[in-house]
């Protein structure tokens, strides 16, 4: 049932941040908590609710997982997986067919119902609905709708990497289809901190924002509209953002399209964030949500020193951990001795984009490691005692037989790993997908890139047909699951797989 605890009194806003499923329950969300700050700075009265955690809470388990099946509509693979082809896809029958889907969604509905009424009751000029990717697509369309049909006069403006990162029913992105069926005003896209302040001074949103160069000058995350007892984690974690962008070009990867220069704070600037979190919120883990958290070495391990130095001087306890995405580095740039610092520091627990086991394919990713890069990080990371989960990327391009067959030796080779939880998991994703910004969806025909009839690629040279892609990654599945190893979100992946199959007309995958 809901916490009245957490309904304030009435009150006017200038903007209430909501943050939507389909999110990580976990965890406060970063993205309303990085912006209330900066309208506070600005003058602006904002408060932030967590319509996810509210969603998690309401329902019960069984119900909770029916209703985040019904928002996961990736619209990439509903269409296909290429950057040049588009196949026609009915979105509004595909809503409603999900819809009817839904056997609780009476019950979705009424409690979306009761939270709009509890969101007007705040008396807010603008409702700003943070959308933080294409599973968020549904649930936007369904809370906007209740808005609209209570409050016609209250303005709605969205923003999030969700806005903008993929078309809808024709539109360039989600933003100008929620415009064009009047279920929003405004969007924003890019970063938000000053593109925010700007809308509420000028009534109107500007698309082509300029990044922010001093990452330092923003002012650190406000989670003080959270309840931490409402989120699992017995160490209050919450997420942090050190830096912005990538300082790899990886050919599957369309981060340097959306971020043009990597940026990055201080380790000092860093640290200080995590200190007062400490204080305020009593928070002893954080999670890094850049692309990279080692992405400036020497910002990094000044950041390792800093929060050494606080342990040592009992300002944090410690206890005190954090992690991130990772890259390995080749063994020149990142020694053992960085990776011992680090262990102190607290690094624990991260999310390292390995891809493959083949050189070949590395090189082709232009991933600038080897195999061999990634034996010493492994034996760093036992000797250290930090554990990781491996981002695979099965069925890329150039990808040979031989090529997988050495992804799935290194699972056998690295078992030791996992036996000893240094590897806590591992993410096979859904086969690659040719982003429109990747250098892959740029040039397309440099990698032996080819479109079958139904827009998916293919690739003659290596035998890589779409049916062929999604039978190695099964087949990934069930070698690393026969050695004891976790795979993570298997019963999506699997599920969305075979429904794409389907579609695409294939009658089995063995």
């Amino acid at each position: 049932m809901m916490d009245n605890n957490i309904i304030l009194e009435p009150r006017t806003l200038d903007i209430l941040l909501v943050s939507i499923p389909r999110l990580s329950v976990e965890v406060p969300p970063l993205s309303i908590a990085q912006l209330k700050p900066s309208l506070a700075k600005a003058g602006f009265k904002s408060q932030c609710l967590d319509l996810n955690i509210e969603l998690y809470h309401e329902f019960t388990f069984e119900e909770w997982l029916e209703i985040d099946n019904y928002f996961q509509t990736d619209l990439r693979y509903t269409g296909n997986d290429t950057s040049g082809v588009q196949r026609e896809i009915n979105f509004e029958a595909m809503h409603e067919n999900k819809k009817q889907g839904l056997q609780v969604f009476e019950k979705y509905m009424d409690f979306l119902d009761r939270w709009v009424d509890i969101m007007l009751s705040k008396r807010p000029t603008w409702i700003g609905v943070s959308v933080f990717s294409v599973n968020s697509v549904l649930p936007s369309i369904d809370l906007c709708s209740v808005i609209r049909k209570k409050s016609p006069n209250t303005k709605i403006m969205l923003g999030g990497m969700g806005v903008s990162a993929f078309g809808v029913a024709t539109r360039p992105n989600f933003g100008e289809y929620m415009r064009s069926v009047g279920l929003a005003d405004e969007y924003i896209s890019g970063e938000g901190e000053n593109a925010i302040v700007k809308l509420l001074k000028e009534n109107r949103s500007i698309q082509v924002n300029p990044q922010i160069d001093d990452l330092n000058s923003l002012p650190f995350p406000d989670y003080g509209d959270f309840d931490f007892e409402r989120y699992p984690s017995q160490n209050n974690l919450i997420y942090t953002t050190g830096s912005r962008g990538c300082v790899r070009a990886c050919t599957f990867c369309d981060i340097n399209n959306l971020w043009k220069k990597f940026r990055y704070r201080s380790g000092e600037n860093i640290a200080d964030e995590m200190l007062e979190a400490y204080k305020k919120y009593g928070t002893k883990e954080f999670y890094f949500t850049d692309s990279l958290i080692n992405g400036n070495v020497k910002e990094f391990i000044r950041l390792c020193e800093m929060l050494v130095q606080y342990k040592k001087e009992g300002k944090l306890p410690k206890e005190t951990s954090f992690g991130g995405q990772w890259i390995c580095r080749p063994i020149n740039q990142f020694g053992e001795d960085y990776y011992k610092i680090a262990s102190e520091a607290g690094l624990y627990n991260l999310s390292i984009g390995m891809e493959s086991a083949s050189d070949e394919v590395l090189e082709s990713m232009k991933k600038g490691v080897t195999k061999k890069d990634y034996d010493f990080q492994m034996e760093m990371m036992l000797k250290y005692g930090i554990r990781g989960n491996f981002l695979m990327i099965i069925g890329y391009p150039t990808e040979t037989r031989e090529d997988f067959k050495k992804t799935l030796d290194m699972f056998t080779e690295y078992k030791k790993y996992s036996d000893a939880g240094v590897i806590w998991g591992v993410n096979l994703g859904k086969t690659l997908v040719v982003l429109p910004g990747a250098p892959l969806g740029e040039n397309p025909d440099h990698f032996g890139i080819d479109f079958d009839e139904r827009g998916n690629w293919v690739n003659k040279d290596t035998g890589l047909t779409y049916n062929e892609r999604v039978r190695r990654r099964i087949q990934a599945q069930r070698h690393i699951e026969d050695l004891g190893y976790v795979v993570k979100s298997t019963v999506t992946t699997i599920n969305s797989l075979f429904e794409i199959v389907k579609a695409g007309g294939y009658d089995s995958i063995e």
